[in-house]
Formats: structure tokens, C-alpha cells, sequence
């Protein structure tokens, strides 16, 4: 959407003196048009039909850090201070898992597992609410190690990156088969993808990367200075526009939730996770709002009259048209 924009048909502004009097005009505008300011006129009452930007969506994290023997769990993440809260266990005996990517298209969420008892990693997908995993396929060989996950959401893509051979991969969401896009030239832990640039960063346990889609060529933006981590997880979070990631520090209490510079690559610290080690991120983008509704009075035959003058016969038709028993959806 462009900046300034709102998405949908409304009353662009109800235009009053002082003491409440109809100045006009009313204008029906459908989509786009401009962003009011209210403090340009101090006569203009306008409603507050264009909503402000989202806060942020939910973050998820996927426990990597796990005992062969136990299943990981789900966590949500609280953006603002890094901490955990455990969502439910991934029963089926999934011990470490890996990437975590959120495909829009679908509403759905995948998750990578990196070392199941089988010794065969599979793709799976991930009910948010429950942590119910539904297994998709086996992805080829006992090598095979997709570590890191997104979704590109432009080109209706999941991207992995595979620590077995270092390459960047196609995922294919039906069978879990890989197409090889090229050799990454680093081990790439973590992906996440901006909808906004059309970028796909990744990460390893120096720097973050920005990488080629087409052809697996990476560009340094800059060292990250997370010390210690064994693994990390990367996750455009799109509402707040924000570059997340999580580190997996074993044996220790050292695993937090930090930012990342996607100028410098440089990692800020948000806070502990509590706990859990978490190699994969994503983000679910928070629920548009629904239509708010502006109450206006209902017309006695002057105000009927003053509308006409002031749209003419086919403005107040329009107008009419849209509202309904004195309730104009915007």
C-alpha cells in the first residue's frame, strides 16, 4: 500500500463551525486517496477511519536445545522482552528442530526437523494454536540438515538454507523435496525474508547476510557480535518492520531475543528467552480490523434539502446509497 493511503471507501471528512453547523461539503472518495491530517483545518472533525499501523504480529520460536530423548516445543515471544511462553510440546517424537517460516498463502506454519530419532529430518507443519504437528514429508537423505526457513512471500517460495551441503534450496510444501538454488559459500542457520525490499537475509555465527534468491550469492552486510551461539534463528517481522533473531547457547542461560541493524548487521539485545534455546523464528502478522462504523444522524427533510444543494442530486444518492438506517460503513 502506498505511504498515505488508506484501503478502503469512506467519508473523506465532515466539515463543522464552532457550534456544530454543517459547513460542507461531504465527499464520498473511494480508494486511494490522500491521509488527512486533523490539525490542518481546526473546523475539520474527522473520524478515524484510516488505521494506524500494527504494533507487530505474534512471534513464534521453535526449542531447538533438546535432549534426543524429549520432543521440542512452541513457544510465543514476546517482542519487547525477549521472554518465552510455551504454547505446547511437538508430540511425535520431534527432538530438534531447526527452520520456522509462516507461509502466508496458505496460513500456514513449517517447521523443519533437523535430527529425529529416524535420522531422516522432515518438514511439518505446525498448528501456532496447539503446536499439533502434522508431518508433510521426508526430506531426501540423512544429510540433509534445513536449518533455517522463509517464506517469500512475492514469489510464493519457502527457502531453506541445508547445513548438510551449504546450499540454499526450493522447498517443495507438498512432498518436501529440495530443488538446489547454488552453494551459500557459509552455514547459514537462520532466513528470514522483507516482503517491503524483496530481501532474503541470513545469518551464521559471525554475520548477516543478504542472499541472492536467484542464484545463492551472498553479500556481507555486517558482523552481528552474538558471541557463544551454537545456532540462530532470523524472522522478518513485517508489521513492525523489524529484523529478529534468537540465539541457541547450550548448558547456559545465555539463549535471548535481540534486533538486528539491516543497515549494519549489528544485533541489539532485547532480553532472555527463559529458557529455551530457540534455533527458528516466525512471525504471523496480527488480523486487519474490521470496518469501523460512523454513526451519523438521521435527516429530517432540511437536512435532506441542505445535502442536495450541497452534492447535488447524484452526490446525495450516493451518499444515500451507502449509508443505512443512519449507519454509513466505511
Amino acid at each position: 500500500m502506498r505511504e498515505g493511503l488508506c484501503p478502503r471507501p469512506c467519508l473523506d471528512q465532515l466539515r463543522l463551525d464552532e457550534d456544530g453547523i454543517l459547513l460542507g461539503p461531504w465527499t464520498a472518495v473511494m480508494p486511494p486517496y490522500p491521509r488527512r491530517r486533523d490539525d490542518e483545518d481546526p473546523r475539520v472533525r474527522s473520524n478515524s477511519h484510516c488505521p494506524l499501523p500494527a504494533a507487530g504480529g505474534t512471534l513464534y520460536g521453535l526449542e531447538e536445545d533438546q535432549a534426543v530423548l524429549e520432543n521440542s516445543s512452541l513457544f510465543v515471544v514476546n517482542q519487547a522482552t525477549g521472554a518465552a511462553t510455551e504454547v505446547g510440546e511437538l508430540a511425535g517424537h520431534f527432538a530438534t528442530m531447526g527452520g520456522l517460516a509462516y507461509d502466508s498463502s496458505t496460513d500456514t506454519l513449517y517447521g523443519s526437523d533437523l535430527l529425529p530419532f529416524s535420522n531422516d529430518p522432515r518438514l511439518v507443519e505446525i498448528d501456532p494454536a496447539t503446536a499439533a504437528v502434522t508431518p508433510v514429508g521426508f526430506f531426501p537423505g540423512a544429510a540433509t540438515r534445513v536449518a533455517g526457513l522463509a517464506y517469500d512471500s512475492l514469489d510464493d517460495v519457502l527457502y531453506g538454507s541445508n547445513q548438510g551441503d551449504d546450499t540454499l534450496v526450493i522447498v517443495d510444501r507438498t512432498d518436501a523435496s529440495l530443488t538446489v538454488v547454488g552453494p551459500l559459500g557459509s552455514s547459514l542457520s537462520g532466513l528470514a525474508f522483507d516482503p517491503a525490499t524483496d530481501t532474503l537475509y541470513g545469518i551464521d555465527g559471525l554475520s548477516l547476510w543478504i542472499v541472492d534468491q536467484a542464484t545463492a550469492a551472498l553479500t556481507l552486510v555486517g558482523p552481528h557480535a552474538i558471541a557463544g551461539a551454537f545456532s540462530l534463528g532470523l524472522d522478518f517481522e513485517t508489521d513492525s518492520a523489524r529484523l529478529f533473531a534468537t540465539n541457541v547457547v547450550f548448558a547456559s542461560n545465555a539463549d535471548a531475543l535481540y534486533e538486528i541493524d539491516t543497515a549494519t548487521g549489528l544485533a541489539t539485545t532485547i532480553g532472555p528467552t527463559g529458557g529455551p534455546g530457540l534455533g527458528g523464528l516466525a512471525s504471523i502478522p496480527s488480523p486487519e480490523e474490521p470496518p469501523s462504523v460512523l454513526e451519523i444522524p438521521t435527516l429530517g427533510t432540511v437536512g435532506l434539502a441542505l445535502l442536495v444543494l450541497l452534492l447535488g442530486i447524484g452526490g446525495a444518492l450516493t451518499l444515500w446509497r451507502l449509508g443505512s438506517g443512519g449507519a454509513l460503513a466505511q
